[in-house]
């Protein structure tokens, strides 16, 4: 136990109080209830002086508090000093992933832009093969309906060649007839 000068003081204090109080009650002690109660005044100061002045407990118990605040306190600082730490971590971390993030994204932008300029690319092809198709299909019906038309021609040629090679043969039966048979 700790031994200041303030315990030391209500030590005196106290002996000398007991000293009064033995020299006060000489008068009464002549009887065993008076002897009785003297031993318990001296038995009180004697407890009193060992375990000190209540005031010198409470001192003794600010102390103990006070130093229990500062660990404490140091405690609380170191770890607010890591929780500091650890969040700016973490807030460089996503610093970072919302620079990779937002990278991305004007990357897919970017891929987005070519995608659409590629439809849109195409899509004008598609146009234009269509219409080369339309164009290739009319210019088929076209050919189709001049082959049929060729070859109606070419049939009115065959049939007036076999009529004039009939309407010949004709002639020459008649021109035979007519010169006499030769």
């Amino acid at each position: 136990m700790k031994f200041s000068m303030l315990r030391a003081a209500w030590l005196l204090a106290a002996v000398a109080h007991a000293s009064e109080l033995n020299a006060a009650s000489e008068l009464e002690v002549t009887t065993e209830a008076g002897l009785q109660q003297q031993r318990k005044a001296v038995a009180y100061l004697l407890t009193e002086a060992e375990t000190g002045h209540p005031i010198a407990a409470v001192t003794e118990t600010l102390e103990q508090t006070a130093a229990q605040a500062v660990e404490e306190g140091k405690e609380e600082a170191k770890d607010m000093a890591a929780l500091e730490a650890e969040s700016e971590k973490a807030m460089r971390e996503d610093a970072k992933a919302a620079a990779t993030a937002q990278e991305d994204i004007q990357a897919m932008e970017s891929q987005q832009q070519s995608a659409e300029a590629n439809k849109e690319v195409l899509e004008s092809q598609i146009q234009e093969g269509q219409a080369e198709v339309q164009s290739l299909e009319a210019a088929g019906q076209a050919a189709a309906a001049d082959r049929a038309e060729a070859e109606a021609v070419e049939n009115q040629t065959a049939a007036d060649a076999a009529a004039t090679v009939a309407a010949m043969e004709t002639a020459t039966e008649a021109l035979e007839a007519a010169s006499g048979g030769k």
